[in-house]
């Protein structure tokens, strides 16, 4: 056995203890209808917004399309499935150690939300596997490896702390405030690293790094990983007899019959399997490596977006540069078949990681026009009430909600091997989504007076379906990230997933149904439509739960509501991550002493000194049709003489309790 393969065995002996768990299996006779009579979604989502849960119990397959399957399909074709192989991601703290220390609770240093709400599920929320949303009698995980990607939930579900009930609040449709979407990519470039290192493989005598020889390296230590006493004595090591409740519509039972036939495929496919996942995770590494290179190159201009060291901290939880990240992944992906599909036309051996770091050393200027043209990283958006939104993004780059779950589908770089069902059942479940409510206590008879101050100054440009976009003095970065040669290739790229095929049938709570991309709102859905060319500008969105939507403003740059209205007050300095909450000026804690070390495990300190990472904006009044009207933006109070000052103050906080009711 090869050192590496040694490393890797014995750090599996190491953590058995973390990882083996009761094999018995109950006799459950029909184990489908146990599981649906057993489940009750109300009951479930009890520690959910009481509004949400009742909706997700009439909503249920829709519910799981948005948060807990996979972006990717099943083909049943290992050489064009795109995800990390289930059976690999559950080993990740096994083989991986260094980069994903812990058991079963590997993900959280990720900031992705524990589900305590889905008891037995393998994974936090925000994860799915391909095998989640296949039919009994289509392609099932008895033909098909699954695979896992992240999905809607693992940025749009967001955890509250009730400090008054001592309970965990969960919102679905939110922003997560903890996610560090950066995080995550680098976690994933780490564990190739790592993987690499353990393999002991040095350049050749030539100066080549040898890429198959350390694929192969890695396939022999996993095979030998699969051996291990801790996986052959428990029959539901990876699924854990996980049962899918979804009611009568869809439900499975992932059982040890189903785990023994996902193990001898894994194991008959290794080749392919970790072959594939090398390619795409070098492949990723280098897009990530090309947006850093045009946009994030200057830790004293830029948020810390990548680094190939292990030890060092990137990005700000509940932010990501989403079209950074696609476009930076997805281009790069196209260029790398090209020049592996030259060199095999010319009889050439192709070495990945040099022709990587060739690419790296001077990008084309071509490639470079495929990446937006400044640092984007903004707030992640809720999702909710999509009925009331007229476009997705900031700006309404992408009006279509299909085309919005789809292009977000789109970002890691799974490309042809999208799954436009999760598209499809993901706008049917956030269509309706309500607000969650504020959870804390409101002074009514303030909220009202607040009622009459905001439909004077705030209604007009946020109300439902307002497409207008504005410019307040925030930050433009984000909405000039569509640039002329993205939107060129987007708008065709998001089309061709719809326009060969545009029937899409898929799971409904009602049952299946049959979906068509290319017509939407009885319109004929053209290429232009999917997405639009930038705006210089932001939409004034609706405020519904506008109090789970802290740090405000499309950067993230205000952190509560009251430096939302008294823009003097704004810090260039504090506290995010959090999920205590600040009821007094309507935002998450955001100063030192208000963290709670037992919950706000994500806490960090924010310098708002950055490209597209300061407070300005939303700031100055607007006066219109020749000064007669007016809506008030600046409530600064405390330069104001008396007896204004205190009725300012007033005003403040009347607009802060009645946007508690929201």
């Amino acid at each position: 056995m090869s050192h590496g393969n040694s490393r890797l065995l014995i750090a599996s002996s190491i953590l058995f203890c973390h990882f083996a768990y009761s094999c018995k299996q109950r006799d459950t006779g029909s184990k489908l209808e146990e599981a649906r009579a057993n489940y009750n979604p109300v009951d479930l989502y009890a520690n959910s917004d009481p509004g949400q849960a009742r909706y997700i119990a009439n909503n249920l397959v829709e519910s799981k399309w948005f948060g807990e399957f996979s972006h990717t399909r099943s083909t049943g074709d290992v050489k064009t499935d795109v995800g990390i192989p289930y059976i690999i991601f559950r080993l990740l703290p096994v083989v991986a150690k260094d980069v994903w220390p812990g058991d079963d609770a590997f993900l959280n240093r990720l900031g992705l939300v524990p589900e305590e709400r889905n008891k037995g599920f393998p994974f936090n929320k925000g994860i799915g596997w391909t095998g989640m949303a296949n039919r009994p009698g289509s392609v099932t995980g008895a033909a098909a490896i699954d695979q896992v990607t992240v999905n809607c939930a693992a940025c749009h579900t967001q955890r509250v702390w009730n400090h008054k009930t001592g309970k965990m609040l969960y919102l679905d449709g939110a922003s997560n405030t903890e996610m560090n979407s950066y995080a995550y990519f680098k976690a994933r470039s780490d564990t190739l690293e790592s993987l690499v290192r353990l393999t002991g493989i040095a350049r050749d005598a030539n100066g080549h790094f040898d890429d198959e020889a350390v694929i192969q390296k890695i396939i022999g230590a996993l095979k030998e990983v699969m051996k291990s006493d801790f996986i052959t004595s428990n029959p539901n090591y990876f699924y854990k007899n996980y049962r899918l409740n979804a009611g009568k519509e869809l439900s499975k039972v992932f059982d040890a019959d189903y785990e023994a036939k996902q193990k001898q495929l894994f194991v008959e496919n290794i080749d392919v399997l970790v072959r594939n996942l090398y390619n795409n995770l070098r492949t990723e590494q280098f897009g990530l490596r090309l947006l850093k290179f045009k946009n994030y190159n200057d830790p004293s201009k830029h948020v810390s977006m990548f680094s190939l060291n292990l030890d060092d901290k990137v990005g700000i939880p509940g932010q990501v540069d989403a079209t950074g990240l696609s476009t930076a992944i997805n281009s790069t992906a196209g260029l790398i078949k090209i020049l592996r599909d030259k060199a095999a036309a010319e009889g050439k051996p192709f070495f990945l990681t040099d022709t990587i770091e060739f690419l790296m050393k001077a990008p084309s200027e071509k490639l470079l026009a495929q990446i937006p043209d400044a640092s984007s990283t903004t707030d992640i958006m809720v999702v909710w009430n999509q009925q009331n939104r007229s476009g997705g993004q900031w700006n309404g780059n992408i009006p279509i909600s299909f085309y919005r779950n789809l292009a977000a589908a789109l970002t890691p770089g799974i490309g042809a091997a999208v799954d436009r069902r999760m598209s499809m059942g993901a706008a049917d479940f956030l269509k309706g989504l309500p607000a969650p409510k504020y959870p804390f206590g409101i002074n009514q008879n303030l909220a009202a007076k607040g009622k009459a101050i905001f439909e004077q100054n705030c209604s007009e440009c946020h109300r439902p379906n307002n497409s207008e976009v504005y410019d307040l003095g925030s930050p433009l970065n984000r909405a000039k990230v569509i640039t002329p040669t993205i939107h060129a290739t987007a708008h065709q790229n998001l089309h061709k997933y719809c326009s060969v095929n545009p029937k899409i049938k898929y799971m409904t709570s009602k049952g299946e149904v049959e979906g068509d991309c290319s017509v939407q709102a009885g319109k004929e859905v053209k290429p232009e439509d999917t997405i639009l060319l930038q705006k210089n500008g932001y939409n004034a969105l609706p405020l519904d739960g506008i109090w789970a939507q802290a740090p405000y403003f499309v950067n993230g740059s205000s952190p509560t509501m009251y430096h939302v209205l008294v823009p003097s007050e704004r810090p260039r300095k504090f506290t995010r991550g959090t999920i205590s909450y600040d009821e007094k000026n309507l935002g998450f804690s955001w100063q030192p002493q208000q963290v709670n070390s037992k919950v706000d495990k994500f806490a960090m300190e924010v310098t708002l000194d950055k490209d597209g990472m300061t407070p300005e904006g939303h700031d100055k009044d607007i006066t219109y049709a020749d000064g007669k009207v007016k809506y008030r933006l600046n409530w600064d109070w405390k330069n104001l003489p008396e007896p204004q000052a205190t009725q300012r103050k007033e005003e403040v906080d009347a607009l802060i309790e009645y946007m508690k009711t929201m």
